[in-house]
């Protein structure tokens, strides 16, 4: 597989990222203390950056960020599990951090799930690293 586009989301993506959000975290519906993940697109879109990973036509990833100085926090990242594994997640996560440091931000952060192992795995393998645990939630860091 190519490497994945990365755009601007636009509002006529909202119906494709809700679907793509909702099975991206569908395994882990039933954990307690988990936030709605899948609301908000729209506002998003209107307020935040949001860029979407592409293969040809089809939007296959998402990443929501608040991208400030001097510090961009990651909000949400989903990948369609159709394409897990084929670097969307990390074209994503590389472009909030190429737009966090045109900001002007020398860090950029981000909360998890405690039990989102793979997750934890991925941001790992990515150079962050953990800076905190409140309950369930995992607080993870890496400086631009």
């Amino acid at each position: 597989m190519t490497t994945p586009r990365i755009r601007d989301a636009r509002t006529s993506d909202v119906p494709r990222l809700n679907q793509l959000v909702a099975a991206a975290y569908e395994p882990f519906a039933g954990l307690l203390g988990l936030p709605d993940v899948t609301g908000g697109i729209a506002e998003h879109i209107a307020e935040r950056t949001v860029l979407v990973a592409e293969f040809g036509s089809r939007v296959s990833g998402v990443v929501v960020a608040d991208v400030a100085a001097p510090e961009t926090y990651v909000i949400n990242l989903a990948v369609d599990p159709e394409h897990g594994s084929h670097g969307v997640g990390a074209a994503l996560i590389r472009a909030v951090e190429a737009r966090a440091r045109a900001a002007g931000a020398d860090r950029v952060a981000l909360g998890s799930h405690a039990a989102f192992d793979g997750a934890l795995r991925f941001y790992h393998s990515l150079g962050w690293t953990e800076t905190g645990r409140d309950g369930v939630r995992v607080m993870m860091g890496r400086r631009l």
